[in-house]
């Protein structure tokens, strides 16, 4: 694998090690990772992005982005239902949950609290696709991106807007959709975000914001999900934090310490689906809970059943997203792309 994979597969270790532990029940661990690590996974998204030229083009690439992510969100969806039915035996509250899955956004809860990020994913991947085949300049796309952010934050200031559920959380794509444009617009200006002094002037600007929320001057929260946004720090603060997670990253890519970070990223979707349930189920049938327990659980378990999956074909195209590719002229297939599943 090419270094530049080994970089971004350790990101989405490091990335995905911060969801796990933001819901491990650390009340610090959720307050500071949220300021980050899905704006993060919408940057890392946006910077594997390749404009298509033709309508044609964009289409079969989001049927694509369809199979990665929508068939194993139901996968895993139906997979968590039968676990709870096993536990109930009642069926209407496994088909509520069914009809929740279908729903998306704040419906899903308790076992199913993070898969709305793969429709909100998706939905950015569809919504940043056609605009970018669509808008050729790149100052109407700045326009156009700036007013998607600004809808966002004017969206959020209604309470009866806010508190509504949208389906598959579409309404957060107008913010998710600047995380994934500034993925893709970093790659022209890469060398910035590699220098030492960016990564001290972003761990500057960071610490300066927890100082003056340990001051009562400023408090800052961030949840995509529910839709809690602030203005101007949900640009400096995501930012701040990836430069030095990327820089981090980018330096550890040299090392062989990045492995296993690289393994937990490249599992990192599995990871997402599965760590809620597992913690959920270890802490019911065993009583135990603590924050290191849900971290190395909710991280190992799942990595388990991600080495199982891609174990047969069936599993790993139903809960990997990895389908065989025909090719056109022949009808030969070939392996499953290995393609990031964002």
């Amino acid at each position: 694998m090419s270094k530049h994979h080994s970089w971004l597969d350790a990101v989405k270790g490091l990335c995905i090690l911060t969801v796990v532990a933001g819901h491990s029940g650390s009340p610090f661990f959720h307050h500071y990772f949220f300021w980050f690590h899905m704006p993060l996974f919408f940057m890392i998204s946006g910077y594997l992005f390749h404009p298509r030229s033709r309508i044609q083009e964009v289409r079969e690439w989001i049927l694509k982005k369809w199979m990665r992510l929508l068939i194993p969100y139901f996968s895993f969806g139906l997979l968590i239902a039968a676990l709870i039915f096993l536990q109930t035996f009642n069926v209407r509250e496994v088909l509520l949950n069914i009809y929740h899955l279908c729903i998306g956004g704040r419906t899903l809860g308790y076992y199913y609290g993070v898969f709305w990020f793969v429709t909100c994913l998706f939905l950015t991947h569809l919504v940043f696709a056609y605009a970018s085949l669509l808008i050729k300049r790149k100052r109407s796309m700045v326009l156009f991106l700036a007013l998607c952010y600004f809808i966002a934050h004017i969206y959020v200031s209604f309470p009866f807007l806010q508190q509504k559920n949208i389906i598959w959380s579409a309404n957060s794509v107008l913010l998710s959709i600047c995380y994934y444009a500034i993925g893709y617009y970093s790659r022209q200006a890469f060398s910035f975000v590699e220098r030492k002094s960016t990564v001290i002037v972003s761990s500057l600007i960071i610490l300066l914001i927890v100082v003056l929320e340990k001051l009562s001057v400023l408090s800052y929260t961030l949840d995509i999900k529910a839709n809690v946004y602030t203005w101007l720090l949900d640009l400096i603060v995501p930012l701040c934090a990836a430069s030095i997670l990327v820089y981090i990253s980018k330096k550890m890519s040299l090392t062989k310490w990045s492995k296993p970070f690289e393994y937990v990223g490249r599992s990192s979707f599995t990871i997402m689906f599965l760590h809620v349930p597992v913690t959920i189920l270890i802490e019911k049938y065993t009583g135990i809970s603590t924050v290191f327990l849900y971290i190395v659980m909710g991280t190992l378990i799942p990595l388990m059943f991600h080495l199982l999956f891609k174990q047969f074909l069936l599993t790993n195209a139903l809960f990997l997203g990895a389908f065989p590719i025909r090719k056109k002229d022949s009808g030969q297939t070939l392996p499953a792309s290995k393609e990031t599943a964002m």
